[in-house]
Parts: C-alpha cells; structure tokens; sequence
C-alpha cells in the first residue's frame, strides 16, 4: 500500500493515527482563526481518552455530545472511538422534549455540553437532563454550563 492510500482500519480513530504518521505538521482542522495539525488532534485526542477513562468511561459505555460543530466535537468523537465507547450526537436545536428523549432512550453515562450554542443559551437543559436522566455521572462543559460540570480542558490536560 502506498503511503498516501487509504487504509483499512477498525475504528475511525485508526485513520487519525494513520495520517498523523505520514503527515503529521499538516493542518487537520480550523476553528475561529485557530488551526491543529494531525499531530496536535492526536495529542489532543490521546489526552482525552486517557481522561475518559480515570473517569469510569469504558468500552460500550455511551457518551451524550451536546454541541455544534466545531474542534472539541472531533477531538470526544475521535477519543470515544479510541476508548471503545460510543458517541450520542445531540443537537442544539433539539427542543427540550428531543433532548431528553434521546437522553433516556440511550441512557448515556457523561453528557458534553457546549453552551451556549450560537444564540440558545443551553443551561438549563443542561441542568435537567443530567438532573432527571438517571444514567448520567459526569456532565462536562464547555463554556458556562453548571458549577458542578467538569472543564472540557480538564479532559484534555
């Protein structure tokens, strides 16, 4: 195979490893001006798994994503993979009711949440589905979500 082939792998974090080895200065993502090669995603995403799991997240655990696109949905995404643990994508646009059907119809162990997300301030739904859900242990923020949440950068320290 050559090094530019694409390779076939068993999970989606296999891709980052493969691409990080053969380019890994080349810039991955970009969000607000600010860029992250294949080199700083997988450090990223390597410190984010080995959080996710001094936190209890094991494989086959679920993780509920509140969030819009952007850097931190790759880096958990790509993590998660690593992790064995599967991703719940919850959308901003989700009204309250979707939101807590999706919680209780997965039952997911952490919820990541982004707020505010464009101009709908989140918190409060936030605070009710980890209040109600049942399963949830950890809820982890990015921005202002609760005193309690967990600093998304925490994750990736």
């Amino acid at each position: 195979m050559s090094a530019n082939a694409i390779p076939r792998c068993e999970r989606v974090v296999d891709f980052l490893d493969h691409w990080c080895a053969i380019q890994p200065d080349v810039v991955l993502d970009e969000f607000d001006g600010v860029e992250r090669t294949y080199r700083q995603v997988k450090r990223d995403v390597d410190a984010c798994a080995a959080s996710l799991l001094s936190l209890g997240i094991r494989p086959g655990d679920r993780v509920a994503m509140l969030t819009d696109p952007r850097p931190e949905f790759l880096t958990v995404f790509l993590a998660l993979s690593r992790v064995g643990a599967s991703w719940v994508g919850l959308s901003p646009r989700y009204t309250r009711s979707e939101l807590e059907h999706v919680v209780v119809d997965s039952r997911p162990t952490m919820l990541i949440a982004v707020t505010p997300a464009g101009e709908r301030n989140l918190s409060d739904d936030v605070h009710a589905l980890a209040r109600d859900s049942g399963s949830i242990r950890h809820v982890v923020s990015v921005g202002d979500v609760q005193s309690r949440a967990i600093p998304l950068e925490r994750l990736l320290a």
